[in-house]
């Protein structure tokens, strides 16, 4: 199970240069290095310490070179100063085992420029989000979670209106029937129907079954499709 995971992480990890990542499973990095890649993944990160590290050491064909368990880690400066670790090696199908009490790591990533890449993005506007996409890349940002934002951005004035919209048909709606009420409850099931439909779609836009940028289209085109029956039913009486 757990080679399975590794090799999948691997596979949807190619095409990243960079990955910075924190959610309730840690920390996850991804580098490119010299000869290869490193991704590493860390339970928790409290300050400036790593707790339950455990690094991937990858071929540039993203084989496993080896795997590195630390307790943990200081990561104040580039220089990552692990403790308790143990490191495997894999060697033409031979696995090497050794123990360190510390060890060493170099990473482009500290507490500060973690803690950087996450403080900054929600305060960051749609401009600065433009003008700076690339610099934002060669930072660290995932590409795919920095065109999810972008197009976000640019959807949610067409989200707004067709809300507006939506809203609007009902009102028209409940002004030429008596049974008010009826309108009433449809436009609640419909508000909250959509919230969820736009949670749906971003859930299928981080589990890779859409492209992330059409995942913050998806409720647009749809409201919008519902809202031109409408106005075609309003015209139609």
């Amino acid at each position: 199970m757990v080679k399975y995971y590794e090799k999948t992480k691997s596979e949807y990890s190619k095409d990243i240069d960079h990955l910075v990542s924190i959610n309730k499973n840690g920390l996850w990095t991804k580098e490119n290095l010299n000869n290869g890649h490193r991704i590493i993944s860390a339970e928790e990160i409290k300050n400036n310490i790593l707790k339950e590290i455990i690094i991937f050491d990858l071929d540039k064909d993203y084989n496993l070179i080896q795997k590195i368990y630390s307790k943990t880690g200081d990561i104040s400066k580039n220089k990552w100063a692990l403790q308790e670790v143990t490191i495997i090696k894999f060697n033409d199908g031979i696995v090497q085992e050794d123990y360190k009490d510390n060890f060493s790591i170099f990473s482009k990533y500290d507490d500060e420029k973690i803690n950087s890449l996450f403080s900054n993005f929600d305060t960051m506007s749609f401009l600065d989000l433009v003008l700076n996409y690339q610099d934002l890349q060669n930072k660290g940002y995932n590409k795919s979670y920095l065109d999810q934002n972008l197009n976000s951005m640019l959807s949610l004035p067409f989200f707004l209106f067709m809300m507006t919209a939506l809203a609007s048909i009902l009102t028209m709606n409940t002004l030429k029937q008596s049974n008010n009420f009826a309108f009433i409850v449809a436009g609640i099931i419909a508000c909250v129907a959509v919230y969820y439909f736009k949670d749906l779609s971003l859930a299928l836009g981080k589990t890779d079954r859409v492209s992330l940028s059409l995942a913050a289209w998806i409720p647009v085109a749809v409201i919008g499709l519902f809202s031109s029956i409408g106005i075609l039913q309003i015209n139609e009486k």
